[in-house]
């Protein structure tokens, strides 16, 4: 369901993506990105439908990940095509343990999905 990305697959993957995409850059050396691990599978299975989820390794692939990081891990990015649309600010009052809340993802990419629609059907409408 969550696939991984690299440098040789990330362009090509968010452009052909028929559907936004949701990107984690993650360390397997952060605490809060191991914690985030639950958190992203459970928000991933319930849009699955809507969204395709991907990961980056941020350690493997830092010329990849330096662009879109938020100050560092772990960094949640929403793409449309491959153009950042979305950066899921970390929180301000963050989870102990994995940054990330479940509902605060959920508020996030529930705004962006409506947002994201009314701006699709207000161009087919055009």
């Amino acid at each position: 369901m969550i696939k991984k990305l690299n440098s040789s697959n990330f362009k090509s993957t968010l452009e052909n993506s028929s559907k936004p995409c949701v990107v984690k850059f993650y360390s397997r050396d952060c605490y809060l990105c191991r914690g985030l691990v639950p958190v992203f599978e459970s928000i991933a299975y319930k849009y699955a439908s809507r969204l395709n989820f991907y990961m980056v390794d941020s350690i493997e692939e830092e010329a990849l990940s330096e662009p879109y990081l938020d100050g560092g891990v772990p960094t949640i990015q929403v793409f449309y095509k491959d153009i950042p649309a979305v950066l899921i600010e970390y929180p301000e009052d963050p989870n102990q343990v994995s940054g990330y809340s479940r509902d605060y993802l959920d508020q996030w990419l529930y705004f962006y999905l409506v947002s994201y629609s009314v701006i699709k059907d207000g161009i087919k409408n055009d």
